[in-house]
């Protein structure tokens, strides 16, 4: 299921983390064959963002080239688009590893549209990093430290001023239904979209909407 490839790719996160790369990269490579069994875009591009992260095994390189070319093929109306620029990214990234920056550039032309057109701050970093990479590559060494410090100056002016900070958690939760303990969707009647509706009716929370749905 698609939950399987999240759950997965997310723990993979937590393998990499401790440094146990054998496992992480098990991980991977399972979500990625899953995500490619189930034909869904979004697990498609959460797998593929994984697997074209930095620090693969070196017997991993040719397949992560393989996989940063497979994804031109998925679909992506339905994907949001914080995940499309993260894997857009990496995409670059691995294509210009293997030598390959015509292509490369045409990858961060698309991370470049795709954040032009969203204005949204998460797609912007990614887009920000592909640009300073860029200008590097192109010598321009000076153009490329004031993009590095232009996306330093964008989290900043996001940045609370010190009065305000304030000390809190944050909790991730798996939600399962009571009596079967599966997955709680989405969608649906009992789904996480209604439910945050609810918290947004109720509590007086601000919704956010991304690519057409609440989260």
């Amino acid at each position: 299921s698609l939950e399987r490839v999240r759950a997965d790719m997310m723990m993979s996160w937590t393998h990499y983390g401790f440094r146990q790369q054998q496992r992480c990269w098990e991980l991977r490579m399972g979500a990625l064959e899953l995500a490619r069994r189930l034909g869904d875009p979004l697990g498609l591009t959460l797998a593929m963002t994984a697997f074209t992260s930095a620090d693969a095994p070196l017997q991993l390189w040719l397949e992560q080239v393989r996989v940063a070319e497979e994804y031109e093929g998925v679909p992506r109306t339905e994907v949001r688009p914080s995940a499309q620029a993260h894997v857009q990214f990496n995409r670059g990234a691995v294509l210009l590893g293997a030598g390959r920056r015509a292509e490369a550039e045409a990858v961060w032309r698309d991370l470049d549209a795709l954040a032009e057109r969203i204005g949204d701050p998460y797609v912007s970093g990614w887009q920000m990093m592909a640009t300073a990479i860029r200008e590097s590559l192109d010598g321009e060494l000076e153009r490329a430290v004031e993009s590095t410090a232009d996306l330093v100056e964008f989290f900043r002016n996001g940045e609370k001023p010190r009065a305000e900070w304030r000390l809190g958690m944050e909790h991730e939760n798996l939600a399962l239904f009571e009596k079967s303990f599966e997955p709680v969707p989405y969608e649906g009647e009992r789904g996480i979209e209604v439910l945050l509706e609810r918290y947004g009716r109720d509590g007086g929370w601000k919704s956010v909407i991304e690519g057409g749905h609440l989260i």
